[in-house]
């Protein structure tokens, strides 16, 4: 990587990481402090609108607590309650007679068909003994069922809509004369059902939907320990017409094991108690003040929040937000999270989560012990959300009402917030990198340039050996000092191998001469042994005369010894034979002295070799000198 590249990651980095590590921390402080300033908000808001539901609740509760107060004292119900009283007992007699075995058997048709299938429509999977109820209800019972619920016309759920029967009976006069006004008092104020009850006897000598519980007995009858059959039994042992009790929400039986709460209060005429007023509670009204008539979005719930209310046994007494808007997104998601499959079927079945689903959060256990806060919780579907919680104590009842909100919504805003801040600091980033890139760039060029030609330069003088070749000078800072030193180093060397190159034509002067001095030197010892050559040929020629001489002498002396007669001759022939013997000495005398110049001249050459060498040393000797300077 060279230095231009150096220089640009370094500003991008030296500009990136500031940016990244503000940016963080910018981030943190700011989603910090939004977060702790959305959910003081948030909580703010939950806790109003609990605050909200729950006066909404408990006035609503005290507004119960009057109306029945205030209808069990009304000139019409004391009037109604003696009127029905009395002619219950006598409706059998006016009507049908003594055959009630044929009346019974044509009422269980209708508690094992009608009923009972709607019951396992209510309640899949489970199964009701529907005779044995109706075998609990008496003859005057039995007869008041026939005749307002087996023989009533109108279909299932709506059998309050009989006013007259036609039956020419007491009862029937009575109920023309109050039943109108009674259902229409139960419609406004949305009751699901309305009970006149006698105390002595628990008969429930008149209700406005006609159920199983109608004619029934509350004391010895088949929902005398229901919800029911409690709330009579609270009111009828009181003395005094003020009292109210409210028996919370339960399965009942007669509504199909749906929920039910009652609402009681004793009927006095003066002094004396003549019966029970109870009204069934409605279910609609506490929804409706709960979802908010199913507007949560307009009163600050968004798209996930709701209020609901939870029992003292820690199941809903309202109806989940959820279950209204995706039924099966609900059943889904209770189911997998480990709801029972016959609880689950319960509530697709009817429809409702109120006394059926359990809700078992921390939340809900703070709130039932009597404690008020907010929470990051896990709802009942295994969501996070915050949660704002409170009891409600009301006519005996122990509520938790609470306000709720998924904290993927409530902080949905600072999630956006943290997007956003995450890719505005993005776009920081790359802005000022690009910037820190061209100012990065910019400067490198600047930088690195006249590094570029400086190294330049040295790449030129390395592979041309060129020192007479200067770097250039346009600065005064560190690469124009770094230039100039390298200039002057140059220059330095330029002359060392100048004067090296001198030395060195000297030497090559000196060696060329030596070498001429050589070439004559091996001349002359080739001229020298040339002519020992010719002294050895001259030698061996004259060993072979000598011995051709002593062949001859001894020849001679043998033709000495053959012939003295011819000594004189041989005489003179020896004499000749002297004379040659004395040259040839001289000969040998001349050619002796020859040696030894030639081994003088052998002496003299030996020791030129050795001036030879050593100047050839001193040679390489200044041209490892020159070499070792050159790369200084």
């Amino acid at each position: 990587m060279n230095i231009k590249t150096k220089l640009i990651l370094g500003a991008s980095l030296l500009a990136a990481i500031p940016v990244i590590l503000a940016g963080m921390a910018i981030k943190s402080v700011a989603t910090d402090t939004a977060s702790e300033a959305l959910e003081t908000q948030v909580q703010h808001q939950l806790v109003a609108i609990r605050e909200q539901k729950k006066n909404q609740i408990e006035e609503y509760f005290n507004t119960l607590r009057d109306q029945v107060q205030t209808f069990s004292n009304d000139r019409m119900i004391i009037e109604a309650m003696k009127d029905f009283r009395s002619a219950y007992f006598s409706f059998r007699e006016e009507t049908l007679g003594n055959d009630m075995d044929r009346y019974r058997s044509e009422l269980a048709s209708y508690y094992n068909g009608d009923f009972s299938q709607e019951y396992q429509n209510q309640n899949p999977g489970s199964h009701i003994d529907a005779g044995a109820l109706l075998k609990q209800v008496d003859d005057d019972g039995v007869a008041l069922q026939y005749e307002y619920i087996k023989a009533n016309h109108h279909p299932l759920g709506s059998k309050d809509e009989l006013v007259d029967t036609g039956d020419g009976s007491r009862y029937n006069l009575f109920h023309k004369r109050y039943h109108p006004h009674i259902r229409d008092f139960l419609k406004k104020f949305e009751y699901y059902d309305i009970f006149l009850v006698d105390p002595d006897t628990g008969k429930v000598v008149y209700t406005v939907f006609k159920e199983l519980d109608f004619a029934t007995s509350l004391k010895t009858g088949p929902y005398a320990k229901s919800g029911l059959g409690r709330a009579f039994a609270k009111a009828n042992a009181a003395d005094k017409g003020d009292f109210v009790y409210l028996d919370d929400f339960a399965p009942y039986t007669p509504s199909y094991e749906g929920a039910a709460s009652f609402i009681a209060s004793p009927i006095f005429d003066g002094e004396q108690k003549i019966g029970v007023l109870i009204f069934q509670m409605p279910i609609s009204r506490i929804n409706s003040i709960m979802t908010s008539e199913q507007r949560w979005a307009d009163v600050g719930l968004g798209a996930s929040g709701e209020t609901y209310l939870v029992g003292g046994d820690k199941l809903m007494r309202s109806q989940s937000r959820f279950l209204i808007e995706d039924k099966a997104g609900f059943l889904k998601a209770i189911k997998d999270d480990g709801i029972s499959e016959h609880i689950a079927s319960q509530i697709g079945s009817k429809e409702t989560t109120i006394g059926l689903f359990p809700v078992d959060s921390p939340a809900t256990k703070a709130a039932l012990q009597g404690e008020s806060g907010f929470q990051h919780i896990e709802d009942y579907r295994g969501v996070p959300v915050l949660s704002a919680y409170a009891p409600i104590k009301v006519l005996g009842l122990n509520w938790a009402i609470l306000s709720e909100i998924d904290e993927a919504e409530a902080f949905a805003d600072v999630y956006a917030m943290e997007g956003s801040i995450l890719w505005t600091a993005v776009l920081v980033i790359l802005v000022m990198v690009g910037l820190a890139v061209a100012v990065g760039a910019f400067f490198a060029l600047r930088v690195t340039k006249p590094i570029v030609h400086l190294s330049d330069t040295m790449n030129q003088i390395e592979r041309n050996s060129d020192l007479t070749r200067r770097a250039q000078v346009d600065s005064q800072d560190e690469i124009g000092t770094m230039a100039s030193s390298l200039n002057a180093m140059l220059s330095k060397f330029q002359n060392i191998v100048q004067q090296v190159s001198g030395s060195t034509g000297q030497l090559a002067s000196a060696a060329e001469e030596m070498s001429a001095v050589t070439v004559q030197t091996s001349q002359g010892i080739q001229e020298q042994q040339s002519q020992t050559d010719q002294l050895a040929t001259a030698m061996h020629e004259m060993a072979a005369t000598v011995q051709e001489v002593a062949k001859h002498a001894l020849n001679a002396a043998e033709a000495a010894n053959q012939a003295n007669s011819e000594s004189s001759q041989g005489r003179q022939v020896v004499t000749t034979a002297v004379a040659s013997i004395n040259k040839l000495a001289d000969s040998i005398q001349h050619a002796a002295k020859s040696i030894q110049r030639v081994e003088a001249d052998s002496a003299k050459i030996g020791t030129v070799l050795d001036v030879i060498r050593g100047i050839a040393e001193q040679t390489n000797l200044l041209a490892l000198n020159a070499a070792i300077e050159a790369a200084r």
